[in-house]
């Protein structure tokens, strides 16, 4: 624990070199000319502006940086005495222990939110610095504490977890595989009417004619009469974005406030096609099921990782076994280790149903030119990296990078879109 100061020292000249390489971008960044999505020429992909490869840079190496950063401040919980302190004080003074979990759990999860938060830092000014992040140092810290809560509701799966390891060491992975499942599905149901409301104010789409238009193409792609929301976001970002979001009473389509300010009609009509294929096709579906059997890959796989790395190290670090409270920041630092692994395996399958989605929005609107004048106010406005480096887009990319995107809808041959393709 001596050496901590150095490193926040170094988080503190992380932030402040990102500051000065971004002082450039500091000004509000110029506002670019509407493109006309009507021109009957195809648009180009321009080359992309200084400012703009500066920002992504800063990006590409913050998240470089994050990752070093995260491992380390899970070894030094894992080496601190303080750790075992912890559990130690937690366990005298109370004696449930689903209580003694909750409160280890809580006090660990703080610890992470407050290791954590130079990268954010760092990631906020550099939004706030180019124009992008409008919200307040305090609403931003806000949100980190609304996230610290929401995180504590992973408390009763460790619980579970801790007790199911001691009733049936051999098959505690199934059990608790078995509980997730209704979990993740239920979180799918929730986050549009209970999570996303937290941050910001959803309200009915007040344009008249754009949510005529957009429940038309959702009649034709198969979605009847979905709920159409457009959300304050503008309260925090310039940037844009619009999805469809939940499944049964919770499915409903979300446009920012800022794309409507931002895009025409017939652009907002283009990217919408592009999100209602991810309703039709059944993407979410998909995306459960995968998040299903990777959780039961990775449960799986820790019940036979687990006991072997706390035989082999745990006597190093004082843990008494699997179930000694005290090791559950090792079990974190595994776990952190096999989500590296397996992040560019859910980036290559999203990038797959991404062009899946571009795809089935073209067969659906027919809007070449204005998917193409879409995607560039993406670059223009977002700053979206045209021709981003291979392993970002293998480690990191959900969407292929926006040059693919456009050729593709360059080359696109208009077919006929058919009811619940």
């Amino acid at each position: 624990m001596k050496r901590l100061p150095n490193i926040w020292f170094l988080a503190f000249v992380l932030i402040s070199m990102t500051l000065v390489c971004v002082h450039g971008g500091l000004s509000q960044v110029p506002s670019v000319t509407q493109t006309n999505s009507s021109v009957k020429q195809f648009p180009e992909v321009p080359l992309p502006k200084e400012q703009s490869k500066k920002y992504n840079l800063l990006h590409y190496v913050l998240y470089a940086v994050s990752i070093p950063w995260s491992l380390t401040g899970l070894v030094i919980i894992i080496n601190s005495p303080i750790n075992r302190k912890v559990v130690e004080v937690v366990r005298k003074h109370l004696k449930r222990p689903a209580i003694q979990t909750s409160v280890y759990v809580a006090i660990y999860t703080l610890w992470t939110t407050i290791w954590s938060m130079p990268i954010g830092l760092t990631s906020y000014f550099i939004e706030r610095s180019y124009g992008f992040a409008v919200h307040s140092p305090l609403l931003w810290l806000s949100d980190r504490f609304i996230g610290y809560l929401f995180e504590l509701t992973a408390i009763p799966a460790v619980i579970f977890g801790y007790w199911l390891l001691k009733r049936s060491p051999k098959h505690w992975w199934a059990w608790l595989w078995a509980a997730s499942i209704p979990w993740q599905l239920l979180s799918i149901v929730l986050w549009p009417v209970f999570v996303a409301p937290r941050y910001n104010t959803f309200i009915p789409l007040k344009n008249a004619e754009l949510k005529q238009k957009l429940l038309v193409e959702a009649n034709a792609a198969g979605l009847i009469n979905p709920d159409v929301y457009q959300v304050d976001i503008s309260r925090r970002t310039t940037k844009l974005n619009a999805y469809v979001s939940g499944i049964g009473p919770s499915r409903r389509i979300v446009i920012w406030d800022t794309m409507l300010k931002s895009m025409s009609d017939d652009e907002i009509m283009a990217i919408m096609g592009h999100e209602l294929g991810h309703a039709v096709i059944g993407h979410l579906w998909w995306r459960l099921a995968a998040g299903i059997l990777g959780a039961g890959i990775i449960l799986f796989g820790l019940s036979k990782l687990l006991p072997y790395v706390f035989a082999r190290f745990g006597k190093r670090f004082g843990y008494n076994g699997v179930l000694d409270l005290a090791g559950f920041p090792l079990v974190m630092l595994i776990l952190f280790c096999v989500m590296i692994i397996q992040q560019p395996v859910e980036c290559a399958i999203s990038r797959y149903q991404e062009h899946q989605a571009d795809e089935f929005g073209l067969k659906l609107t027919g809007k070449k030119i204005a998917t193409a004048t879409a995607f560039l106010k993406f670059v223009d406005k977002d700053f979206a990296d045209t021709d981003p480096p291979t392993w970002i887009v293998f480690m990191t990319y959900s969407h292929p990078p926006i040059r693919e995107r456009i050729q593709f809808a360059k080359d696109f041959l208009p077919v006929a879109c058919c009811k619940g393709e």
